[in-house]
């Protein structure tokens, strides 16, 4: 079993979420699914009948994202690929979602692609957090748990933010400063992360209700004041509900989800969600799908903030179930994939910076957007590969056995 578990007895590695692309030369910085992941989810138990403890069974890796260890527990159970299939898909939507940012920043693409992204950031984030919370609810009782948040996430996370710092100084041809708690790009989600599995421990002495309406009034309360950006508290605050509500979760709850009728329901409303976004794309501002701005920096009143942040919220709850319900439950060409969405995640952003900061990029138009999209499904297959993985392992999944006292 490898040195970076993080869950515990429910040693499944969550996806981690991406941030939003930031857009090249002499276009407005945006701060910042994306699966994407800190790593992906690690070895997903399967979940038919629930097991006798109601937990699932044991995983490998804590963080999302991460690829599966090469140690077998002598009680490991067969991998659930539902969960390998979720990380990939939500993954690839995170690497699409990053390509087309710039684009959308630019006024590049028109309407479709704005809808497009506005779609898939209602949801793809939420998918990821919610995975996180079901797979962290063995942490509290986990052995060596700041080992693990250490070698999953505390190392992984200063590697990366200061990687893409200095990548980034190389494409602007300019200074920039390295912060630790100014998370940069996409390594937001690593300290939000961190966060989050800390307050485990909380939310699991509270009662369904009450725990859900806490964290409703937190993710509330970080819409109504403007927040420092330290550790992108905004964002960190507004995810949390979904956290919670994984962390909530039964293996009975995502059994439901596999039946054909939440299938087929999952399919029309993702279908209704594309449509309605579409719709929407003219007169609602991207940023309520975004959730790093307050009431005040989006330039509306506290009525009509809580009314739009409402409906954000119950959008991306709907979208998030329906995305849940269409994910195969068989094994598919890309389930041994998922296991290292936090590669694909991590890495992914070094070409879609390097895309950003190219004038050529934003005169990307007609047939080029679908197959600029074909292509960031590519770049996240080779990133999952086995290749990829042996060449990053030390920076994604770090052994540091050597550091801690046996």
């Amino acid at each position: 079993m490898a040195e970076d578990e993080l869950s515990g007895p429910d040693r499944s590695p969550e996806p981690g979420p991406d941030r939003d692309a930031r857009p090249g030369p002499g276009h407005e910085s945006v701060s910042g699914p994306g699966p994407a992941p800190a790593s992906g989810f690690g070895h997903a138990p399967v979940h038919g009948p629930a097991p006798a403890n109601g937990r699932p069974a044991p995983d490998s890796a804590g963080e999302p994202g991460a690829s599966d260890s090469t140690e077998e527990r002598p009680d490991a159970t067969e991998r659930d690929p539902y969960f390998d299939n979720a990380k990939f898909l939500a993954v690839a939507l995170v690497v699409i979602g990053h390509a087309w940012e710039p684009l959308r920043s630019a006024a590049v693409g028109g309407r479709l692609l704005g809808a497009g992204q506005s779609f898939i950031y209602a949801f793809h984030l939420p998918v990821f957090i919610v995975m996180c919370g079901y797979f962290s609810r063995g942490f509290s009782r986990s052995r060596n748990r700041t080992r693990k948040l250490v070698a999953a996430i505390v190392v992984p996370y200063v590697v990366f933010s200061l990687a893409y710092v200095v990548y980034t100084e190389f494409l602007a041809g300019r200074h920039m400063r390295w912060d630790p708690l100014e998370p940069y790009y996409l390594t937001w989600f690593l300290p939000a992360l961190l966060a989050w599995r800390l307050s485990v421990p909380l939310w699991q002495q509270l009662r369904f209700p009450a725990a859900v309406g806490v964290a409703v009034a937190v993710w509330l309360f970080a819409g109504l004041i403007t927040l420092p950006s330290m550790l992108d508290a905004v964002q960190v605050l507004s995810f949390l509900p979904f956290f919670v509500v994984g962390l909530l979760l039964s293996p009975q709850h995502f059994a439901y989800l596999r039946r054909r009728g939440a299938r087929v329901a999952g399919v029309v409303v993702l279908a209704a969600g594309g449509a309605a976004a579409y719709v929407l794309e003219t007169s609602v501002d991207p940023e309520w799908v975004h959730w790093r701005r307050s009431f005040a920096q989006l330039g509306v009143g506290t009525p009509s903030g809580i009314g739009f942040r409402v409906l954000a919220l119950a959008a991306a709850a709907v979208l998030t179930t329906a995305f849940l319900a269409v994910v195969p439950a068989r094994r598919t060409w890309f389930s041994d994939l998922g296991a290292a969405s936090m590669y694909a995640y991590l890495l992914h952003g070094f070409v879609t910076l390097f895309l950003s900061y190219q004038d050529w990029y934003y005169r990307v138009s007609g047939w080029e957007v679908p197959a600029l999209t074909l292509g960031c499904v590519a770049l996240a297959v080779v990133l999952m590969t086995g290749p990829v993985r042996v060449a990053f392992r030390w920076a994604v999944e770090p052994r540091l056995g050597w550091l801690f006292k046996p």
